[in-house]
């Protein structure tokens, strides 16, 4: 079940991160969700992706009774 949670956990994330950034829907190949060797997520964004207006951007993943959340809070150049 836990990859099933983490499969489940990047979907959430990649909506989230969607939503936050306004980007166009169905191009999920814009961004990454990677994990660094403590288990914290970041984004990462394709090279054919101008991410120079994002100036920081925060994930947060929780699973709990079957259910998988995640907020993206990002910091943009307007």
């Amino acid at each position: 079940m836990p990859n099933l949670w983490r499969l489940a956990g990047t979907f959430a994330v990649k909506e989230a991160a969607f939503k936050a950034l306004a980007l166009p829907k169905g191009d999920w190949h814009l961004l990454e969700v990677r994990h660094d060797p403590e288990g914290k997520p970041s984004l990462a964004f394709a090279l054919e992706y101008d991410s120079r207006h994002i100036l920081s951007c925060d994930v947060s993943i929780s699973h709990s009774g079957g259910y998988v959340v995640a907020c993206v809070v990002a910091l943009v150049r307007r």
